[in-house]
This record gives C-alpha cells, structure tokens and sequence, in this order.
C-alpha cells in the first residue's frame, strides 16, 4: 500500500503509467489510456482470432500471433491489484462498466477469463507486466505430438537459466530475466532477435531428450534488446495465466510467436490433462451440447449427449445376438481378424425378425467387416456395416423398435436441421489399443450430418472408452459409453479411442455408430461422396447418387411430425442396373467389382419387391 500511495503522489496510477488525466478519473478512462502509454491492449477470451502487437520505442519492431478458435486464448489471472476495474482493461466503456457492476455485485475477485467473455468487441492485445513482487507465466506451444513449455517467473532469486531481457517501453527502461523450463521436442527451433539491426539466433532443441544442454545453449545468447522468440512450428497453442500481487506497472514480459493457425495431427493430445465432462440427467430424445464440468463452456459446436429410450440399446444387442453377428464380433478379433488394414471380408446373415415357412424363402442380409485405415495402426477396431440395402431396411425396423425416433427428433430440433435420413449403419468391436487416433469424421458441412454412437458391451472394470478434444487441441475429456445416454459428434468434432487392453479377459468391446444425414442441394456432392462405409454406394459416382437422393427426408421432416422410422414408408423409385458385362457371383464379394454388379448383387432392391410408398412394417411383415 505503501509503495502505490508513493506511486499517486509522483502523478502516476495505480499501474505505474503516467496518463495525460487527472489521477482522480474513472476508471473506465484508465484502460484506453494505459494502452495508449504503453502500446498494448488486452485480449478477450471470445475473440475468434488473436492478434498480439509488440512495439520497442528503440527497435522499432513488431509481431504478431494469430491463434484458433474460442478456447484457444489468453487467460489473465490478477489479484491483489489497486484497482478492480483493471480487469477488463481496454474494453469499451460501455462493457467496462457492465463488467465493474457484474465483480461488485458478486463480490469476486478480478478474473479476466472470466470476465472477457461478456465483451465480443474489444480491443485486442497482450496485458505485460514489469515492476511487481510475484509473476508468473506459462507459453504452451504444440504441434502434433510435441509440446514446447516456456515458464517464466519474475523472481530472480529462483532462476537456475538466467536470460536478461533488455529494452525500453513506452520510454521507459525494463531489465527483467526469464527463466525456461519444460519438454522440449526435437527439431523445434528457437529464434531470438537481439540486436538493433534484427539480427536472429537460432537454437534448436535437443534431439537426445536431455534439456539441459538447450538451455545452457539458449542462456548463452547475447540478450542486448528486447527479446522476441520465435518458434518455427506450424501449431500453436498458448496460454498465458499471470500471478499478481502487488501494484502493477506497464513494463512487458515474454515474447511474441508468430505462427499460422493450426493443422489436425494424430496423438496431439496425449500430454494434456484431461477435464471432467459435465453429466446432466437427460430425458428420452432430450440433447445438450456437451460441456466442461468446471466452468460449464461448451466443449464444441457439434458434440452433444442424447438421451435414450430404456429399450434402445437392450434391442440393438439383441437384434445383433438373434442375426448371428454377435458371435462374429465376440470371436473374430481372437481367431481370425483381418491383418491388413481396409482389408475387407463379406457375411451373410438372416433376419431375425422373418418368418418363413422354408428355409430358403428367408431374406439374405449382406454385411461387411473390415479393418481401418493404417492411422489406426494401434488399435485392433473391426468395422461390422450393413453393405446392401436388404440390410440396411432391417436394421432401419430395429432402431424403429428401440424408439431412436426420439433421438433423431431431439437431435434435428437441437441442431436446426431440415429433415434426416439413417444414412447408415454399423457396429464397432475392439479388444485393445494403445494410443487412440483423434480425428474428426466430417468438417465444413455446416452442421448438417451427425455420428450416434451408443455402447453395446463393455468388458467387466473397463475404463473410459472415448476421448473428445477441442477445436484448439489445448482441451480434452474422457467419455464412457452406457447408461441412459449417448453421444452425438457432428461437424469438426474431434475425437478418438481411449486406450485399452480387454485381451486378457478374452472379452470385446462393442459399440454402434449410426449416421444421420440432412442432405441438400448444398451439400449434397460433399456429403455422398463420402467413402467410409460400403454401403451405400459411393455417392460421387452414378452408381449411388440416386439411391442416396431416394432417401431424403424419409424419418424426420420438420414440415411434417408424422415422418418417422415407425411410420417409414421407404425410399422413392429407384431404377438401377449392373454397369459391367458378365457379372457373377464372384463380384459381389469384391469390394472393387460389386458397386458394378448392383442388381446381379442385389445391392439395391428392385422397386417390384420394394413397393415405395408402402409402410416399411406392412411391406416386411415386421
């Protein structure tokens, strides 16, 4: 107290910055002109993009960061300060003063991630401290599988790896050290300007996993200016979070990076902590985005729980054990699996729902099993998919007697969606995996297809199955399949398997995806095209384009509540013909050929046995 009564007396305010007005002004006017003395603004949590300006009155230079998303941002800490109102310093006066009344009224100590949330509009910056009696700060930067930790704190006394950052801001001299801790990935290169004419040095991190020798390296660099690391990596992440407690001044501390916005890479995860998941009780059909448990943020746009019917799941499994599949599943991981991956083998099975006199007269179901691609390459997944439409309609009259009409209505209403098809249909079974591949299964198809995945079996004592990531890749959770619920993942949600090994009890876990689809002109190219199942037929060829336009519509229309799987009335017309001369029986279990073979194959359903228009439970008996 002392010290800020000292600091008032020589005409300079609560941070250390003197200001063109009176000492006596509102707060509210103490933002805009910090920055103004200083040559720094603050940056809001919300910001869609960051940008962080750094200017040396004797150098002369700058930088700039551009980051990701929501969460990828800057958090800023502060207590102790004189002034409350420094925490949303530099936003307008009008979300300043909205913000003050929000901390008064709460009686809250002063957060600024908090609190940035409410201002969408504010001036964009980095908050940089110099005369204070505790600070500290933590820069992750990653990329894919690397992680690069830059700690600083300002007390001298505890540094083991002095580096002297030197320089002038806003006129006035700052001498501060900077200690660096951390893992540090080979390959990844620190450059540090420190000379008036831009002169850089480059240290490369060490590629033995020993950091000492790096640091050593980095300590010896001539530190003459002001220092801004660069990082030459092509991912970045990074957060700040300040300690204060004592007065605050305007002097700077850290650097700047100066990187592009992120690429997706596999494992990027594996070293972040994870974060509980909210777990709210849902109704049947009822959807929530889903959240984090410690402050209620949506996790991403398009990643949600589902309530289920009781009856969903218990009638999936069953369906599964009665058609045969089941014990495929269950046994084949051990016995037989497929060692290559997008191998590919065919079944035939029978429905257990019908009834016929003679064996023969009992309706063939096609489905597929096949092995991902080698970015799977840790993990022993077998994909089970209907590959014919006698196979799909089957299946499409077990989700109907589950009651998935509820979830296909809560999930449409959540989302805004049109109308939604089943697109497709398939169960999952592992035994182990070592390190899950994250992943988005769509991107940039403006919220308009979704994956369910609901957990049918899961070994005695296994842990979480799923791992759900941030668009940022800063933030990740684990989820665990069962219970009154599922989980909805849509566009650019990222996720992958958690690991596991069930090999010793000799047990598989199995899971279903079903996909659903709002198909549009829009989209429509994009979303058939896609090629992860065997059925339907590649959309981006003739061959499944009419089949996939068939289907619009067919279990929810928002214009008309009686569309649903119970009241499924089946696709429109459909003529279809084999594209290849002389199609035989040995085409149909060729993944390459089938698609050509489509009535030899029975691919399709001819429109004579289909009967569109007619309600599916009349037109199959079940």
């Amino acid at each position: 107290m002392a010290k800020l009564a000292k600091s008032r007396e020589r005409g300079v305010n609560d941070f250390g910055v003197r200001f063109a007005q009176p000492q006596e002004q509102d707060c509210d006017r103490r933002g805009p002109e910090l920055r103004k003395a200083s040559e720094f603004t603050v940056v809001q949590q919300n910001d869609p993009v960051f940008m962080t300006r750094m200017l040396d009155s004797k150098l002369g230079t700058s930088a700039s960061l551009k980051m990701g998303p929501p969460r990828t941002h800057i958090t800023i800490n502060i207590s102790g300060a004189r002034c409350p109102r420094f925490n949303a310093l530099c936003s307008r006066p009008s979300t300043l003063r909205q913000n003050n009344n929000n901390n008064n009224n709460n009686n809250k100590s002063t957060s600024r991630a908090s609190q940035s949330r409410q201002s969408s509009d504010a001036e964009r910056g980095a908050s940089l401290l110099d005369d204070v009696d505790d600070a500290a700060a933590t820069i992750i930067i990653r990329r894919g599988q690397g992680r690069l930790r830059l700690g600083s704190r300002l007390l001298p006394a505890q540094l083991d790896k002095d580096l002297r950052l030197q320089g002038h801001v806003g006129g006035r001299p700052y001498n501060r050290p900077l200690r660096i801790t951390g893992r540090l990935v080979p390959g990844t290169t620190i450059m540090a300007e420190t000379t008036a004419d831009n002169k850089k040095e480059a240290v490369d991190a060490p590629h033995s996993g020993k950091d000492e020798d790096f640091f050593d390296r980095l300590a010896a660099l001539p530190m003459r200016s002001v220092l801004a690391i660069f990082v030459a990596i092509f991912a970045v992440v990074f957060q700040v979070t300040y300690k204060v407690s004592n007065a605050i001044s305007g002097g700077r501390i850290g650097g700047i990076l100066d990187a592009p916005t992120h690429d997706h890479l596999p494992d990027a995860a594996e070293e972040l902590e994870f974060h509980p998941f909210a777990k709210p009780k849902l109704e049947v059909g009822e959807v929530e985005k889903l959240r984090w448990e410690e402050d209620g943020a949506i996790v991403q746009d398009y990643a949600a729980r589902v309530g289920l019917p009781p009856k969903l799941v218990p009638t999936l499994k069953l369906y599964a054990m009665e058609m045969g599949i089941w014990d495929v599943m269950t046994t084949k991981l051990y016995d037989d699996p497929i060692v290559d991956h997008e191998g590919i083998e065919f079944y035939k099975f029978q429905s257990p729902y019908h009834k016929a006199s003679e064996p023969e007269q009992m309706r063939n179901l096609t489905w597929n099993v096949e092995r991902p691609g080698e970015k799977w390459v840790n993990i022993d997944m077998h994909w089970f998919n209907t590959a014919d439409e006698a196979a799909h309609e089957d299946v499409l009259r077990a989700l109907a007697r589950g009651g998935f009409d509820e979830v296909i209505k809560g999930i449409a209403n959540e989302f805004g969606l049109d109308s939604v098809i089943v697109d497709s249909f398939g169960f999952l079974a592992m035994t182990h995996c070592d390190n899950g591949y994250l992943h988005a299964d769509l991107e940039n198809v403006d919220g308009r297809a979704f994956a369910v995945q609901l957990g049918l079996h899961r070994p005695e004592g296994a842990g979480p199955e799923l791992i759900i990531q941030t668009d940022d890749e800063m933030y990740k959770g684990e989820i665990y399949y069962g219970g009154q619920h599922g989980f909805v993942f849509g566009d650019g949600t990222r996720h992958g398997t958690r690991e596991c090994d069930h090999r010793s009890s000799g047990e598989t876990r199995i899971s279903v995806t079903i996909w659903l689809v709002d198909y549009n002109e829009a989209n429509f190219d994009k979303l058939a095209a896609d090629v992860t199942a065997v059925f339907p037929p590649n959309g981006g060829k003739s061959e499944g384009k009419g089949w996939i336009r068939a289907q619009r519509g067919r279990h929810w229309w928002r214009d008309d509540p009686t569309v649903s799987l119970v009241n499924d009335e089946g696709r429109a017309s459909l003529e279809f013909s084999d594209s290849k001369e002389n199609c035989g029986e040995a085409d149909c279990t060729d993944y390459e050929e089938r698609d050509k073979c489509l009535r030899t194959c029975k691919i399709f359903i001819d429109d004579a046995e289909y009967k569109p228009g007619y309600l599916r439970r009349e037109v199959l008996g079940y």
